[in-house]
């Protein structure tokens, strides 16, 4: 029987939303440090606040990717409940590796309109995910560097089912998937730390099993914010002068504070009309959260190509054009959703009743 967690279509939605708010700022917008003095107050501040979260949303988009997936894998595997190696396999190719080849043929395509060259060898590699261990990510997609950590998480789980499996050769077949999925890891050097980041979901879903009182969710929210401030402060930046912190530190609090809210916020059945109509808001929206996370950036950079520029200035005219940006993003991504992802989705679900039968 399916579990739904509530608030977890928000996370997702909100993920992918605000790393477009970020993205699309920084090619519409100069720095805010760089902006004419007349643009500098308090609502660009805000506005510049909430558009500068996209750090902060990968790490969310990293724990929600290894929640479900992670923690109720491993969840059965303790249990000694049987998972299918097949319907694993088949469940994650359709449902991330179908949306991804889209938006690569359509970042191809960008690119042959705007004279940039595409290197076939790194297509694919971006397809099966490599890129940080052995290719670089597609130029337009730059969200793409991602992709390589959840997708190996994802087969690193996928080598401990096949291993609990019974036949002899299923085995050997996880060893080996071991093998190869700690061979890339290998390769992706210091950044391996992101891998971490995704298998924090597994300490998500665990806590989303025990009940808390409500006074320790606000609490752990309060302390991300705090977290989430001195992961600022700690960052490169224009504005102001940054502390001495030890970064690497700093983004595991982080990482471990988002966990720990996401656990518990997922328990929290929204009471009021308000809540109850966000909660069901987002979910709508959160169907096409994937789409919208991989193709946002080959449509910014198109409309660069088009002649967008980084104004150094925010007014009517150059918010009209960021909020415009941002609807393009969306209905784009709804597109792509309605005629790719929904689509597979409903693929997957008949291969994965073919399997189990």
């Amino acid at each position: 029987m399916k579990i739904y967690y509530y608030w977890l279509d928000t996370y997702r939605f909100m993920s992918a939303f605000l790393v477009v708010l970020t993205h699309t700022r920084f090619w519409f917008f100069q720095p805010y440090g760089l902006l004419e003095d007349d643009s500098k107050n308090v609502f660009t501040q805000v506005l510049f606040f909430l558009s500068s979260l996209g750090r902060d949303a990968v790490v969310a988009f990293f724990i929600l990717s290894g929640f479900l997936v992670g923690g109720r894998t491993i969840e059965k595997l303790a249990l000694g409940e049987r998972v299918s190696p097949t319907s694993f396999a088949a469940s994650r190719i359709v449902r991330i590796i179908v949306p991804l080849a889209a938006v690569l043929l359509i970042n191809a395509l960008f690119n042959v309109i705007q004279g940039n060259p595409n290197d076939g060898w790194r297509i694919l590699g971006n397809l099966l995910c490599l890129q940080g261990a052995f290719v670089n990510p597609e130029p337009g997609i730059g969200v793409l560097w991602t992709m390589s950590y959840i997708v190996w998480f994802y087969v690193l789980i996928w080598s401990f089912v096949l291993m609990a499996q019974k036949k002899t050769s299923t085995i050997w077949g996880g060893i080996t998937t071991l093998t190869i999925a700690l061979w890339v890891f290998a390769h992706m050097g210091s950044s391996f730390f992101y891998v971490l980041q995704v298998s924090c979901g597994i300490l998500s879903y665990f806590l989303s099993k025990r009940n808390f009182e409500k006074w320790v969710l606000w609490s752990s929210i309060v302390a991300a914010i705090m977290v989430a401030a001195l992961c600022r402060l700690s960052s490169e930046s224009l504005s102001f002068q940054t502390l001495p912190l030890d970064n690497l530190l700093v983004q595991s609090l982080q990482t471990i504070s988002y966990a720990v809210v996401i656990g518990l916020s997922v328990q929290h059945v929204p009471q009021s009309p308000q809540a109850v109509w966000i909660e069901k808001t987002m979910s709508k929206l959160s169907k096409f959260s994937y789409s919208l996370y991989l193709v946002h950036l080959p449509i910014v950079m198109m409309m660069v190509y088009l002649g967008v520029e980084r104004l150094p200035y925010v007014n009517l005219f150059s918010l009209s054009l960021y909020v415009g940006g941002v609807l393009i993003c969306m209905v784009s991504a709804w597109l792509i959703y309605v005629l790719i992802e929904n689509p597979s989705n409903k693929l997957k679900v008949k291969i994965l009743n073919k399997i189990e039968k």
